[in-house]
């Protein structure tokens, strides 16, 4: 409030020798302390994620600790063809879009009882803080503004001590920062989740992964590879098949067990308390309103003007009438949300246009790609499963909306807002909840929960959720989200095409073309080399937002650079780049193949070039013809180098020297291995 406007004053405390600690709430100075009480993390993610392919530095720069850092702006396009800004979270290790932002952020996964690390920086127009919602860390590591401090830079830690979904967010400025996108997904596993996967530890930290699943949990008696887990108690749902009701402190009955590793045996039971899931899912569902947007550019927007007596005569009006610049403090007291997305893929309207109220449906086949689920693969956003599998959905409302979200299933609530419901020490407190097809259930924003399905007929349906103004009470629109079991489907794909030319428009042949999701639910990095005509086509892309990006050598400048482009119901043509190469840089390119044994393309494969005494040190990804290529090279001597998690290639590299001509190397041939 301010005296002039509205004109009804509100009596307010007093700030008068506290002037300098109100001003910084406004516009901190950013700090980087030492941790307090810093003790060595233990989650295994990192160096899993790493030996798998998803991170690229390999061991992690920090023993057992993710990177994040935050914020960075991006301007993504919306389904109907206008410009939304967001502020995203990066992982500075990870690789495709975990490395150039994706929204909503990388989820971030960790073992019960393990020590959690987190090395932040903030970037960008301070304040910023991470708020590890849901966890209990000391109020340093909190992450709440005004009770921690603005990074700079500073290594977050907690301990993971409850199985369960939770998000992180940053805490300052929340009004904006939260709605334009810093935000991602924490979830808890069981004890020995990650862990399952290795085999060994080398000296350097290092691990060698063997061959269950990442996110499975320790062998069981029929089930070699372990089973994914969370915590319940299902005793009166007995159809979930829950096969573990002993308490938290039961001794690990393994313990003795003199066949599994050191770093398999527990404590007290891993599984206690938890039921196996066979079809994981993760909806994040979020409203974007493109006036806030075009008005929030600036991230300062939601500061006011400083007035005479900081505290009490600011000026909180600027936009919304106050008369300071365009770009300062306006508002934001009319949120009319305008777009909708669930899991970072945006849902068009039905009708092709935008309106509201509207409605529209994401389309089937929708997953999360494992670089940005902690190395997890196979988590779904469409829901595709058979009967009579145990589907674990975690739902978030990330929306500044109410959402009211409708079943055609029944479904079992088994957490909310990350505790599992029932489960001692708190059974006697609350239970599991049985929510019958049909009914509406209505949550609000930041609240979670985690529910289980399983159906013993087909269902070929979509469950149903709609955007429900917080104030006007009114419905924004409604999302259609597919759920299949056991009904067959068709799983809609499409493609981005283009043509790279040289600044004369000449076509350029054998330029690797990368596309990457910038969404939480989309496909996985993959490629495309242009022909002799130059032209490209990136295929079976799922529905959602993509950077596609050129990759060039020998200080050749692209315009423009990258291109976000929005995938709907419709692919994308015409995303054409020019290369235009400095005088004096190499014009060669050394392109091959990627063959597995049998001789099919294998897509996907990272294939990095190194430069031996020289500059050049770039990764290209196979395409779908297991083709990849070099371009803008000068002469000297290259390594070449495959990398694809499961694989190992023969030969594991090759060295070639340029001289004054392009070269076609010999195939790359791949082999699938287990123990790895």
């Amino acid at each position: 409030m301010s005296f002039q406007n509205p004109a009804n004053r509100i009596l307010r405390m007093s700030v008068a020798g506290m002037e300098g600690m109100y001003a910084k709430m406004f516009d901190p100075p950013t700090e980087s302390p030492a941790t307090p009480d810093l003790v060595n993390a233990t989650s295994p993610v990192p160096e899993v994620m790493a030996a798998a392919g998803y991170q690229d530095k390999n061991p992690p720069r920090l023993p057992h600790t993710i990177q994040r850092q935050l914020m960075h702006g991006m301007t993504l396009p919306t389904w109907d063809g206008q410009d939304m800004e967001f502020f995203l979270f990066r992982d500075p290790d990870g690789v495709g879009a975990a490395k150039t932002g994706s929204f909503p952020a990388p989820t971030n996964r960790v073992p019960r009882g393990a020590i959690f690390h987190c090395e932040t920086a903030g970037s960008g127009p301070p304040p910023h803080t991470i708020h590890w919602h849901g966890q209990e860390p000391t109020p340093m590591n909190d992450g709440v503004g005004h009770c921690s401090m603005e990074i700079g830079h500073y290594i977050y830690q907690w301990q993971a001590n409850f199985i369960g979904s939770y998000f992180y967010h940053c805490h300052r400025n929340t009004v904006q920062h939260f709605e334009f996108g810093l935000y991602g997904f924490t979830i808890i596993d069981p004890p020995d989740a990650f862990f399952a996967s290795i085999a060994r530890t080398n000296a350097d930290g290092t691990v060698v992964l063997n061959n269950t699943p990442i996110g499975n949990g320790r062998p069981e008696p029929g089930f070699p590879l372990g089973r994914r887990r969370t915590a319940a108690n299902l005793a009166a749902f007995p159809q979930f098949g829950q096969d573990n009701f002993n308490l938290l402190t039961t001794p690990d009955p393994e313990a003795n067990n003199p066949d599994l590793p050191a770093w398999l045996k527990f404590a007290t039971d891993p599984h206690a308390h938890t039921v196996p899931y066979d079809v994981e899912a993760l909806w994040v569902v979020d409203d974007r309103d493109i006036n806030w947007s075009n008005l929030g550019k600036n991230a300062r927007a939601t500061y006011p003007q400083h007035g005479s007596i900081p505290g009490v005569n600011d000026n909180f009006h600027g936009n919304a009438g106050g008369g300071i610049g365009p770009d300062d403090f306006f508002a934001f007291n009319d949120f009319r949300s305008t777009h909708f997305y669930v899991t970072g893929v945006p849902v068009p309207d039905d009708s092709g246009t935008l309106r509201i109220p509207g409605e529209g449906e994401i389309p089937h086949g929708i997953a999360i790609p494992p670089e940005l689920m902690s190395g997890v693969a196979g988590v779904q956003v469409s829901i595709n499963a058979e009967v009579n599998q145990n589907i674990f959905l975690r739902v978030l409302d990330a929306a500044y909306n109410n959402a009211r979200i409708t079943f055609p299933v029944d479904i079992v609530i088994i957490e909310w807002d990350g505790r599992a419901l029932g489960v001692p020490p708190f059974g006697a407190y609350n239970e599991p909840v049985l929510v019958p097809a049909g009914t509406p259930m209505e949550w609000s924003v930041a609240r979670r929960f985690g529910c289980l399905i399983r159906s013993a007929v087909p269902v070929n349906s979509h469950a149903t959720v709609e955007f429900i103004d917080t104030l006007r009470r009114d419905v924004r629109f409604t999302a259609r989200i597919p759920i299949n079991i056991g009904a067959g489907q068709d799983i809609q794909t499409y493609a981005i095409s283009g043509r790279v030319t040289n600044a004369a428009g000449a076509p350029l042949a054998g330029v690797t073309v990368q596309v990457g999701s910038m969404s939480l639910g989309g496909s996985p990095p993959t490629a495309a080399v242009t022909d002799a005509l130059g032209t490209y086509n990136v295929s079976g892309l799922t529905s959602g937002m993509y950077e596609v990006m050129p990759a060039v050598m020998g200080g050749a400048t692209v315009t423009p650079p990258a291109m976000n482009v929005t995938i709907t119901t419709n692919g994308a043509v015409g995303v054409d780049f020019v290369v235009a190469m400095p005088v004096g840089a190499g014009d060669h390119a050394v392109s091959g193949v990627v063959l597995e044994r049998i001789g099919r393309p294998l897509a996907g494969v990272s294939m990095k070039l190194v430069q031996v005494a020289g500059p050049v040190n770039a990764t290209v990804l196979s395409d779908a013809a297991g083709k990849f290529s070099f371009t803008g090279l000068a002469n000297g001597m290259y390594i070449l180098v495959p990398t694809l998690a499961g694989y190992r290639f023969l030969p594991q590299r090759m060295s070639v020297r340029v001289r004054g001509r392009n070269i076609a190397m010999p195939a790359f041939k791949g082999r699938a291995v287990r123990g790895r």
